[in-house]
């Protein structure tokens, strides 16, 4: 599911009716589109619970990787030889997390354990974020324009698309990923 749905970019679209191979392009397009924005900022902009077996830190912090954290269902122990999840959640010390955070202090003593299981909902709420979707919109429709233009014209007897007098760029721009910076996951590799 994309931030930007289909009736949305339809109406940014001036209520284009589309084709059934249209509604799929667009929706591929969409989907891709908003891909490719996350890979830039290195975070998913949309919330998503998300339940993953991270590292804990030689000072007892366990980072996520779809931050920030929106809320926290469980820390659970993993079996470091079989890799299986346990069921009972972790007694996590006061104040371990609060929401904005991109890590969880699992304390001290939990270093020795290994990996544990973190159970939680994170990710930008980019349904709330309107510069979001209209800079999601705007990438889609160069795209589908691009892709799903019908204009023909004649050269030499023969039916050819028009030459584009004006390139566009497609996808997403320096200066339009620029604007989203803020909004960029700093990760050390």
């Amino acid at each position: 599911m994309a931030v930007v749905t289909l009736p949305e970019f339809q109406n940014y679209m001036s209520g284009t009716r589309l084709s059934e191979v249209q509604v799929l392009s667009a929706q591929a397009i969409l989907d891709g589109v908003q891909s490719e924005l996350e890979t830039y900022l290195n975070r998913a902009v949309q919330q998503r619970r998300v339940r993953e077996t991270v590292a804990v830190s030689h000072n007892g912090y366990a980072h996520v990787s779809n931050s920030p954290i929106i809320a926290l269902y469980g820390v659970y122990r993993v079996n470091p030889v079989t890799g299986e999840t346990g069921t009972t959640r972790l007694e996590l010390p006061y104040g371990a997390w609060s929401p904005g955070q991109n890590m969880i202090r699992v304390g001290y003593a939990a270093t020795s354990m290994g990996p544990v299981s973190v159970d939680y909902l994170g990710g930008e709420n980019g349904d709330k974020i309107p510069g979001l979707k209209l800079a999601i919109m705007r990438v889609a429709a160069r795209e589908f324009a691009h892709n799903h233009d019908d204009g023909m014209s004649i050269q030499n007897t023969e039916l050819r698309p028009p030459e584009d007098p004006t390139p566009v760029a497609k996808g997403w721009t320096v200066e339009e990923l620029a604007k989203f910076d803020r909004f960029r996951r700093r990760v050390v590799r």
